[in-house]
């Protein structure tokens, strides 16, 4: 199993491409004894930087398009700290762009599906200290291009 892992995340090597479940493991996985590993997309970044509300905090957001599929993509924007003091909040503004509707998301609060969104922290994730960052992950409909207008605020 270590070698088909290693041959899919490093796209190098041989692996069997199948894993093998056996049937009298624990937690019933008799059912789904073969199985194929799915192919990720490639993906891009996009990204932009503002400095945030505090002085001596600093905020950066990026983008990465972790999947695409036929009318939609998954996408993750990774904000990180670039102040030399801790902030105590973040929000991302971003723009999906002409007919894109974000229909979900995760470590994060969204306003707005389409047009412009903000993405602001939940209550667990929204300190940050020096050079520390967090992933916020989302799917979206209507196309797989990456977000514009990528901007970051802390306090």
């Amino acid at each position: 199993m270590r070698q088909s892992i290693n041959a899919f995340l490093r796209n190098s090597g041989s692996g069997p491409g199948v894993f093998r479940v056996a049937p009298a493991k624990a937690g019933r996985l008799s059912g789904r004894r073969d199985w194929t590993t799915p192919a990720l997309a490639d993906g891009g970044t996009s990204g932009g930087t503002t400095t945030g509300d505090t002085p001596g905090a600093g905020c950066a957001a990026t983008h990465r398009t972790v999947n695409s599929r036929p009318g939609g993509h998954q996408g993750e924007v990774t904000v990180r700290n670039n102040g030399t003091g801790t902030i105590s909040g973040w929000s991302v503004g971003m723009t999906p762009g002409s007919g894109r509707i974000v229909t979900g998301l995760r470590n994060g609060v969204h306003t707005g599906t389409s047009g412009s969104v903000t993405v602001r922290n939940n209550q667990w994730n929204g300190t940050l200290g020096a050079d520390a960052g967090v992933i916020s992950g989302y799917t979206a409909n209507g196309g797989s291009t990456a977000p514009t207008g990528l901007t970051c605020t802390a306090s």
